[in-house]
């Protein structure tokens, strides 16, 4: 359930290819790189099953509020990458940095379902790249 995969959303022409990451409990946060004003995934969940029946939907409730961007959801059908299974609903977390900072940042959410424990995920974000345009357009 927690492994980044393929997300297809309904009635719609959008599709997010993302690699899949290991979960990690918040003691152990995970490290991602960012560009500032660029989303960035953090996790995917989803009520799909491996034997492809659906079960309850995943809740997500903010521990750590990221200081430099904000979190964003996209709800969709999810279809885990490889699988045979028609897609489940599910929902992608996204951080997206504050388009003029540089720096470092951090996020926890906590994440439960009816079907599983609650399960807290904690970020490091390296944020680095151009914020600003060239002057002229140059």
């Amino acid at each position: 359930m927690r492994a980044l995969g393929e997300m297809a959303a309904t009635g719609a022409a959008v599709l997010l290819l993302l690699q899949a990451a290991p979960t990690t409990a918040a003691s152990e946060p995970q490290q991602l790189d960012a560009v500032p004003g660029v989303p960035a995934p953090l996790a995917v969940e989803s009520s799909g099953r491996a034997d492809c029946s659906v079960g309850a939907t995943p809740s997500m409730r903010v521990v750590v509020a990221p200081a430099h961007g904000t979190l964003a959801l996209r709800h969709g059908q999810l279809r885990r990458q490889g699988s045979t299974c028609p897609g489940a609903p599910g929902y992608v977390v996204l951080y997206v940095p504050d388009a003029d900072f540089n720096g470092d940042d951090r996020v926890t959410i906590e994440v439960s379902s009816e079907d599983a424990p609650a399960e807290t995920l904690a970020f490091e974000i390296q944020i680095k790249g151009k914020t600003t345009p060239p002057p002229n357009g140059v």
